[in-house]
């Protein structure tokens, strides 16, 4: 499978560390699972479709649909990933304790992600607008 569209191959270990892989020792979460179309390239199609301008964005704006594409990469893989904060076991039966569940990691991360995207294609509301009248010279019928 190839690298993203738009997120280039060096960006997937913040991909990794966003949904804290590395704690659980998937530090090797393969990069063949981020290209996926379950998430890299469905996390792309779906800052193309809020920002149809990308190819044009340049600097902090790129680097903000950048942070976006791994933000919303990471909350598609968050389900997948268990995020055990605190295992204790009795007798044969363990029990995890979770920092958030899986659905609101989810929804924290891609909360985060449209946060980026809408950080800089947000249009600025307008408190007035401005007019200019003026009057032509000669006679009116």
């Amino acid at each position: 499978m190839a690298e993203g569209l738009i997120l280039p191959r060096e960006r997937y270990p913040d991909i990794r560390v966003a949904i804290d892989a590395t704690a659980d020792g998937l530090t090797m979460l393969p990069d063949e699972v981020i290209e996926s179309s379950l998430y890299l390239h469905k996390a792309e199609r779906w800052a193309i479709g809020l920002d149809p301008l990308w190819e044009s964005r340049t600097g902090e704006e790129q680097a903000r649909l950048h942070e976006a594409i791994v933000l919303k990469t990471a909350a598609l893989l968050s389900p997948s990933v268990p995020q055990a904060r605190q295992m204790n076991m009795a007798g044969h039966s363990a029990t995890f304790t979770y920092a958030e569940t899986p659905t609101q990691r989810t929804e924290r991360l891609s909360g985060l992600a449209l946060e980026e995207i809408n950080a800089y294609t947000a249009v600025a509301e307008i408190d007035f607008i401005p007019v200019f009248v003026t009057t032509a010279e000669g006679r009116r019928a």
